[in-house]
């Protein structure tokens, strides 16, 4: 106890409730008992002595009330929401004497990411296409794929999925993924950017990488890679 005296103003301002006997004093909050006061010599003396076990029940029985514990749990929710939630009897009566507290998480799920020096975006469609071979599947389809690939135009961020039975397969859907959107748009595809793997642009031998089907048909197709 840092204080000699509890003020029982103090004490209802601050939302608990008390229940004076002849014998002494019960203090509730949320209709839990948080503790109790013997009369002596006409004095209310708090009884400051708790098992451990009765400190962890009423910690936890005050944390559940906390409106930061509950904006966590149910993924960073706005105010606004957690107290529609309280209102519609969702959620139980919660403590907002912390609801304004900085919340880390929030701040940094909300920043961008700075563009890099250099990168340069599209500035229309099929400027800039992204490439991309996830890794294999635990199991294979019924149909015996095992991959699928993606195309994403950077502009439109619209993409296509293909599926796969092998990395080599990657070629021949760009091809149909080609005819269908340079006809579509009536435009040409200019860049087509990728993690550069083996299946897009060949393999390294004692002589330097040599280009693979797929590199060879963006050379010939005047795209760049």
């Amino acid at each position: 106890m840092k204080k000699s005296l509890i003020s029982v103003t103090r004490l209802v301002k601050s939302k608990f409730s008390l229940n004076f006997d002849g014998t002494g004093c019960s203090i509730f909050r949320n209709k839990d008992l948080v503790g109790k006061a013997s009369l002596i010599d006409g004095m209310f003396r708090l009884n400051c002595k708790r098992t451990e076990m009765e400190i962890n029940i009423v910690q936890t029985k005050t944390n559940e009330i906390s409106f930061k514990l509950w904006h966590k749990r149910l993924g960073h929710v706005s105010k606004e929401r957690i107290t529609q939630l309280c209102k519609e009897s969702v959620l139980p009566p919660l403590n907002h004497e912390n609801i304004d507290e900085v919340c880390i998480p929030c701040i940094k799920g909300k920043l961008t990411n700075l563009r890099k020096k250099g990168a340069l975006g599209s500035k229309g469609l099929l400027e800039l296409i992204h490439t991309d071979i996830c890794e294999p599947f635990p199991n294979p389809t019924h149909e015996g794929f095992n991959y699928f690939i993606t195309f994403t135009d950077d502009f439109s961020r619209y993409g296509y999925i293909y599926l796969i039975k092998e990395k080599s397969s990657a070629l021949d859907k760009f091809k149909i993924y080609k005819a269908e959107v340079e006809n579509q748009l009536n435009l040409k595809i200019k860049v087509v950017r990728s993690d550069r793997g083996g299946e897009y642009y060949g393999r390294f031998d004692e002589t330097g990488r040599n280009l693979g089907p797929f590199a060879k048909f963006l050379q010939e197709e005047g795209i760049i890679a």
